[in-house]
C-alpha cells in the first residue's frame, strides 16, 4: 500500500504512517488502492499481457505536448480501455484522441481528481466521440487533460449502466 514515504525505508523501523493525515500522502495511497481495484476487477487490464492484440498504441509520438496514450482490449474488443498520460505542467484542453469505437467513453479514472488530491480537472465523467479522424480512426474523442496526470476511459459494448466510475 504505497502513500509516498518521504524517507528511504529502513528495516530496522516501522513505515512512516502517520503520512496519511497529510491529503498529498492519504491521496496517493487511495490512488494506488483504487488503480488495484481497477485492475482486479477488470479482467482487460491483465489478460493477453503476453498478447500484442491485448495493447495498441493510440500515439507515442506526441512529444510536444509530453502525451502518450494507448488502448488496452479484449480479443473480441467488446471491452476497451482508452489510457491517457500527461507529463507536462500545463492544461491540455481540445486534445484530440481517436477511438476504434463511436459512442461515449466513461471517465473511470482521473489521476487529478479532488480525492486524490488534484485540481479535480477532468472531463465529467464522459467523453463522447466526434465523426473527426485522429491517430488512424474515424472517430476521436475531445478532451481535457490535467497536467501531470493520467486519465482512463472505458468503452463496452454492454449497457453503462453498471459501469463504475472511480473518481474522475
Amino acid at each position: 500500500s504505497e502513500f509516498g514515504q518521504s524517507h528511504e525505508w529502513n528495516y530496522a523501523a516501522s513505515l512512516d504512517w502517520h503520512l496519511c493525515q497529510y491529503p498529498d500522502h492519504e491521496g496517493i495511497r487511495l490512488l494506488v488502492r483504487d488503480l488495484n481495484q481497477l485492475y482486479a476487477a477488470e479482467p482487460v487490464l491483465s489478460r493477453n499481457d503476453f498478447n500484442p492484440r491485448g495493447f495498441r498504441w493510440i500515439n507515442c509520438t506526441d512529444a510536444d505536448c509530453g502525451v502518450l496514450s494507448y488502448l488496452r482490449l479484449d480479443p473480441f474488443e467488446q471491452t476497451i480501455f482508452a489510457v491517457v498520460g500527461h507529463y507536462t505542467p500545463v492544461v491540455r484542453h481540445g486534445y484530440r484522441v481517436g477511438v476504434p469505437r463511436r459512442g461515449a467513453w466513461r471517465e473511470v479514472l482521473n489521476t487529478n481528481s479532488h480525492y486524490y488530491g488534484g485540481s479535480g480537472l477532468g472531463n465529467a465523467g464522459e467523453a463522447r466521440t466526434e465523426d473527426i479522424p485522429a491517430d488512424g480512426y474515424s472517430q476521436s474523442l475531445s478532451l481535457t487533460l490535467p497536467p501531470l496526470s493520467t486519465t482512463i476511459f472505458k468503452w463496452s459494448a454492454e449497457d453503462a449502466v453498471g459501469t463504475k466510475t472511480l473518481h474522475a
